[in-house]
C-alpha cells in the first residue's frame, strides 16, 4: 500500500471526505468544530494528507476538564 501513500489528494475528494468527517463529527457532539486546514485552507489542487483542526467549546486552556486532551 506504500504507493497509495505517496498518491497526492485530489481536492474534490478532500471536500467530499471533508464532508464525510464533519457529519460523522456531528454525530459524536454537535459542539465540535471541525476546520480543514493545511494546503486545502491554502487552496491547493491536491495534498499530500488532510490536516483537521477539532475544538470544542467546553475543551480550552482555561477548563478542567480533560487537560491532558489539550496536549
Amino acid at each position: 500500500y506504500f504507493e497509495e501513500f505517496e498518491k497526492r489528494i485530489p481536492r474534490a475528494e478532500m471536500e467530499k471526505m471533508e464532508a464525510l468527517i464533519l457529519a460523522e463529527l456531528k454525530k459524536i457532539d454537535p459542539e465540535y468544530i471541525g476546520t480543514i486546514c493545511g494546503s486545502y485552507r491554502r487552496g491547493a489542487a491536491s495534498s499530500g494528507d488532510i490536516d483537521i483542526l477539532l475544538t470544542h467549546p467546553n475543551y480550552t486552556s482555561q477548563t478542567e476538564k480533560q487537560p491532558k486532551l489539550l496536549h
